[in-house]
């Protein structure tokens, strides 16, 4: 049951030892990351994923959340962290890491990764759509203050045109 868990998950899963490696990978991680669990193996978590904070700048081995659970034992979550894709790209992702322990030490973690790289792209969308609306709705109020002053204009321009023609009609007169 637990192994059909791992499977079919929607959200990349890893287990990895006392030292941070790889020890198991399901497929919605290879799919999120594009290494397969046989690249993944043995590989130092925080290294094959170069984990960034969200400004991208890296966590070293020492301040990395994803490995400070092996040293406290506490239960990390993240909400937004950057890992290296094969391919070299940044996917935005959340991390939950919690301890496996046997008997009173830690044997290593379970890390669960949710791929945020579609909320990004709608947020982005989202942002793109209401500055376009705010450009719309400036243009629109310049629309409607050069009307305003045109007619404005029509007005007075009324005005001098009949004051004009009477003047005229006074002189011909």
């Amino acid at each position: 049951l637990a192994d059909a868990i791992a499977t079919n998950a929607a959200e990349g899963m890893f287990l990895v030892d006392n030292e941070g490696r790889v020890t198991f990978a399901n497929p919605t991680a290879e799919a999120i990351f594009g290494w397969t669990q046989d690249e993944l193996i043995g590989e130092l978590l925080h290294e094959r994923f170069n984990c960034r904070r969200p400004d991208g700048s890296w966590y070293d081995s020492e301040t990395c959340p994803h490995m400070e659970v092996l040293k406290t034992g506490q239960t990390i979550r993240t909400d937004e962290d950057l890992f290296a894709h094969r391919d070299g790209r940044l996917v935005p992702v959340s991390c939950s890491i919690a301890p496996i322990r046997s008997d009173s030490t830690i044997a290593g973690a379970v890390m669960v990764v949710r791929d945020l790289t579609q909320q990004k792209l709608a947020e982005a969308t989202q942002r793109e759509n209401e500055e376009a609306l705010q450009q719309a709705q400036k243009l629109e109020s310049i629309g409607v203050l050069a009307g305003g002053i045109a007619h404005d204009f029509n007005n007075l321009l009324t005005g001098i045109m009949g004051n004009a023609g009477v003047a005229r009609r006074a002189i011909t007169a």
